[in-house]
């Protein structure tokens, strides 16, 4: 254990050192020895792969980030709005919203919902009744869903959320009829349909998934002047916050959000190193296989470029691979959004 933590530590030093390098050109790394290290203490799941210390830098990074959908929970989310909206948003004092449908995503939820009434089930009912139908699409890594948009999006103001350490996670699988519905805590353990309802105050979000058959895509992630839309088939999966009460607390541009962005962006300029070797890029695969098998696969059987797949919410048919492009499109993001986030706020909306 000492032997590990020495060379985690010297593996961080060199770190530090090699991202102020790559933040003036992420496609370039001189510390080629530091991608190198190998320690012998890290696990092999793949024995013709020896793992580096890049390798256990960046899984150390990625693991809290990566969604499960055997498990999925988290107590952190973050939205992406317009400058208008987070002005709204502030003047309302309700973050969460019953206006149209704000994305394909919220619209699908919506779709889903409403197919459930046939079934006249006592938890879909809770969900369309009320401030229930208050909601807003929110994803527990703020900087993967960068990989499906542009430079030029509006929604360029980033909210980081954070629920009450007693909420409850509904989980939507609207495709599945033998296990529809399915309730967890933030510990990730299973709570009975009836005792969650015998809890609805606490019911703060629902996570689903699915597939859509019927979703269009814009092909020229360049610029929203001239867009290409095209349809397709896409697997898609996403929390949808419902309870504006089990919000602790919700912050934007404030020092912590901001510092955390500079943070990850040192871990994004290491992960574009890493994935500028060949050896560790990946595709999604045949209908984005290789993403949804990272959907539900253990933690530690997964390589780097499968735990990027895991932070992703959508996947399709030539898909975002895990590329050094795919990494260098959300860190030239990242950069033209961080200094432009303007007018800290943060409330507490379960304290009123």
């Amino acid at each position: 254990m000492k032997k590990r933590n020495i060379l985690l530590l010297l593996c961080f030093v060199c770190f530090n050192y090699c991202t102020q390098t790559l933040r003036a050109n992420p496609g370039d790394c001189t510390s080629y020895y530091f991608r190198r290290l190998t320690l012998s203490v890290t696990p092999v799941n793949d024995p013709e792969e020896i793992p580096t210390a890049t390798d256990s830098i960046l899984r150390l990074w990625l693991s809290p980030q990566v969604v499960n959908n055997q498990k999925p929970v988290s107590n952190t989310f973050y939205v992406w709005i317009t400058s208008d909206e987070l002005d709204s948003v502030v003047s309302q004092k309700r973050l969460l919203r019953t206006s149209a449908p704000s994305n394909h995503i919220e619209e699908l939820y919506w779709q889903k919902l409403l197919g459930t009434i046939k079934y006249n089930e006592l938890i879909s009912n809770h969900l369309r009744s009320g401030d229930k139908q208050r909601i807003r699409e929110a994803w527990p890594n703020y900087w993967s869903t960068l990989s499906e948009s542009y430079p030029q999006s509006s929604q360029n103001q980033l909210v980081k959320v954070v629920l009450m350490d007693s909420a409850l996670i509904i989980v939507f699988n609207p495709d599945n009829r033998k296990a529809r519905w399915s309730v967890r805590d933030l510990d990730g353990n299973l709570i009975s349909i009836n005792a969650a309802l015998q809890r609805k105050r606490h019911i703060a979000a629902v996570f689903f998934s699915g597939k859509n058959n019927d979703a269009w895509s814009n092909t020229n992630t360049v610029n929203s002047i001239t867009p290409t839309y095209i349809k397709r088939k896409e697997y898609y999966r996403s929390f949808i916050l419902c309870n504006e009460e089990m919000i602790k607390s919700w912050h934007h541009a404030v020092p912590g959000v901001q510092a955390q962005i500079l943070n990850d962006l040192n871990y994004l300029l290491l992960l574009n190193a890493y994935l500028g070797e060949g050896s560790h890029q990946q595709g999604q695969g045949n209908k984005g296989i290789n993403v949804r098998d990272s959907w539900v696969k253990p933690i530690d059987k997964m390589r780097v470029s499968q735990m990027f797949f895991a932070t992703q919410r959508l996947a399709w048919q030539g898909g975002v691979p895990a590329t050094q492009q795919s990494i260098t499109n959300i860190i030239n993001i990242l950069r033209e959004r961080w200094p432009n986030q303007s007018k800290p706020v943060e409330r507490y909306p379960a304290s009123h």
